[in-house]
């Protein structure tokens, strides 16, 4: 692979740099079925990005953008839309520099822990990129907070330039008000749950489908947590405790809003997708003896002479008399089921398990399915 710099790279010479790679393996660019790239416009773009001109060659080669950077992109764009936790995240992000980048202050901080009677975690970095890896960090400053208070108060003492001195004040002074203390607390909570949702997706059996079902699952549990009940929990009841008024809670535009729910959705739908979505669910319908012409027709239409509509129909028939009896099948079943079979067993359902003899493996119609997911993470 070559090592692009620059700060203006275009999506022209991009392409031109795919082409000479997949010429260099012998690969034409007719057996291309998936493309897997960020956000940025240059790989992106509607109108003159990587992707779309590579569609322009060969509109089989789906474009999806990687879950896990959509997820951040969703999480960023959540965030920064709340105030009071876009404050508090910028302030701890200023405290984390201040102690983890000054190693008179990390000693100060361990020696400090060491007098404490309980076990709390030590300061964990804070990405200033990264939004699906913050939970960590946040619960750490809230489990050390009286430590860090401290800690700060003796470094003004110590501390001899006037510039450090005035950035140590103002997050000293900045962890006593209700603002950054909740604005923390309610960061913690809320990103804990995209947390969460980015290590599932990272998991190597995960499908397209199951990653937008998982996704639909954290948004309805933002969408719970979105009550009054979010007052019952010990640390906001602490807060309102030392500031006498009512929160207006449901006003807060976090990532429980639906505005930032259907943000969330919108980068989880994506067309690429949606098709990974066909091609799983016409497998997962065959299999329980549902219905699938329809699916059948999208997934022969699109991918046209990658396989043989007639044969393919003949060949998911066999596959759903064949499988073990269960109640009910999913995708993971049926591929455990397709990884179990004989070199023999596989040439009969040709059409399903592997790429046709002139097209190399991994980038045909519906064995396209198992690659395709493998290859994306």
């Amino acid at each position: 692979m070559r090592n692009l710099q620059g700060s203006t790279i275009q999506s022209s010479m991009l392409v031109q740099i795919i082409h000479d790679i997949l010429q260099r393996f012998d690969i034409p660019i007719t057996k291309l079925r998936g493309q897997c790239y960020d956000g940025c416009s240059s790989m992106s773009g509607s109108k003159g990005g990587v992707a779309v001109e590579l569609q322009k060659e060969e509109p089989r080669a789906l474009y999806s953008h990687c879950y896990g950077h959509a997820l951040n992109l969703a999480c960023s764009d959540a965030v920064k839309k709340c105030k009071i936790m876009r404050d508090a995240l910028d302030s701890c992000y200023e405290l984390i520099k201040l102690v983890k980048k000054s190693p008179r202050r990390d000693a100060m901080l361990q020696k400090l822990k060491q007098q404490m009677p309980d076990d709390s975690p030590g300061i964990r970095v804070l990405c200033p990129t990264r939004w699906t890896v913050r939970a960590e960090a946040l619960h750490s400053i809230l489990a050390n907070y009286e430590v860090v208070q401290s800690l700060l108060e003796e470094s003004i003492d110590c501390v001899r330039d006037t510039e450090m001195r005035s950035r140590i004040q103002g997050i000293s002074a900045c962890m006593t008000t209700f603002d950054f203390f909740f604005g923390v607390s309610l960061g913690e909570l809320l990103l804990n749950h995209s947390d969460n949702l980015s290590r599932a997706l990272q998991a190597s059996s995960i499908s397209a489908a199951e990653g937008q079902k998982i996704a639909n699952m954290t948004v309805k549990t933002l969408q719970a947590i979105r009550t009054d009940n979010l007052m019952n929990l010990n640390c906001f009841g602490y807060l309102l405790a030392r500031k006498r008024k009512m929160l207006k809670l449901m006003s807060l535009p976090f990532l429980g809003d639906e505005s930032n729910q259907e943000g969330i959705l919108q980068l989880f739908d994506q067309p690429g997708y949606r098709m990974y979505t066909n091609l799983e669910a016409l497998l997962v319908k065959a299999v329980n003896n549902d219905k699938f012409d329809e699916g059948l027709n999208i997934v022969a239409d699109f991918y046209k002479d990658d396989i043989n509509r007639e044969q393919l129909n003949m060949q998911l028939s066999i596959l759903s008399s064949n499988i073990s009896c269960e109640p009910t099948h999913e995708l993971h079943t049926v591929i455990k089921y397709l990884q179990g079979l004989s070199p023999p067993q596989r040439l009969l359902l040709s059409e399903i398990t592997w790429a046709k003899a002139s097209t190399p493996v991994a980038v045909t119609s519906v064995p396209n399915l198992l690659a395709v997911e493998s290859s994306r993470k």
